[in-house]
């Protein structure tokens, strides 16, 4: 990372610091130190630097933004503030993960389980985004989850 990188990762490390609590503009700076820290020959390598970073940050907080109203939709305060019930939805997952033979089937759980949107997913494994969605679906029915 050149000289510039750094005085950007400096420069937001220092504004997530000065914050009191977790937001979704925290989450979007998050996302900006990743993406600095990230090999620039990736997604971003044609883009400028600070473009590319304000880039990076726009996703996370709107990734952020959507999660939370995800949690909000389907999670009861119950399920948000008990340990025991996520551990559960380990156990549920990583059996999930165990009947899965297809290892393309197991990386797209897994990476939707991180969050990560098909689009993404798609990127990162060299298929199409709707691809992606067939085999989620697909594996929905299969599981009944």
């Amino acid at each position: 990372m050149h000289a510039k990188a750094w005085a950007a990762y400096a420069s937001l490390q220092s504004d997530i610091c000065s914050r009191s609590r977790l937001s979704d503009q925290t989450w979007g700076l998050e996302a900006g130190l990743d993406y600095l820290l990230e090999d620039q020959s990736g997604a971003f390598a044609e883009i400028p630097l600070s473009d590319g970073l304000l880039l990076a940050i726009a996703r996370g907080r709107t990734r952020e933004r959507y999660r939370r109203g995800l949690r909000a939709r389907f999670l009861t305060e119950e399920e948000a503030f008990d340990p025991q019930l996520n551990l559960d939805d380990r156990d549920t997952f990583r059996s999930i993960l165990n009947k899965t033979d297809h290892l393309v089937d197991r990386m797209i759980l897994y990476k939707t389980a991180l969050g990560h949107l098909s689009s993404e997913i798609g990127t990162s494994l060299g298929i199409k985004s709707a691809t992606v969605r067939k085999r989620l679906d697909r594996l929905r029915r299969r599981f009944g989850t």
